[in-house]
């Protein structure tokens, strides 16, 4: 099943069952992400996040994206980037950080991710990195 969907002036076309995995607890970006019309299913794991429930997310669902927040996942998130890239192959991963300091943009970065970004992220700035992750996404499924 193909739907059609406006998300922030952009026109996708997505096959049905797409999801987006949202490892944060940063209220103000879970709310920006619920209250969009974000043609994708979200799963938030916000609470205890451990390893394994990461892991049984990537492996149980069709995840394409992956949110990942570094203030809940420090010191693992280089960790759990990597676990999840070898686990998703080609999933898009947004990271967002507190951290202000170069040492964990250099690491972060050579990983391979769509998008670094500074936090606070505006409600404006994650939608367009969302945007074009699945635009991107959209492309390889067409």
């Amino acid at each position: 099943m193909v739907f059609h969907s406006a998300f922030f002036g952009i026109i996708l076309v997505l096959k049905s069952g797409m999801k987006i995995l949202v490892l944060s607890h940063d209220d103000t970006i879970i709310n920006s992400l619920a209250k969009k019309n974000i043609p994708a299913e979200l799963i938030f794991l916000k609470e205890g996040v451990q390893v394994w429930s990461i892991m049984e997310a990537l492996t149980s669902k069709t995840i394409s994206i992956a949110i990942v927040d570094d203030d809940l996942l420090q010191p693992d998130s280089e960790k759990i980037i990597k676990m999840t890239q070898r686990l998703k192959e080609n999933i898009g991963i947004i990271f967002l950080t507190s951290d202000r300091g170069l040492d964990l943009g250099k690491k972060i970065s050579q990983l391979g991710i769509d998008y670094y970004g500074i936090k606070p992220i505006s409600e404006k700035d994650l939608c367009q990195a969302l945007s074009s992750i699945l635009e991107t996404k959209a492309r390889q499924f067409n």
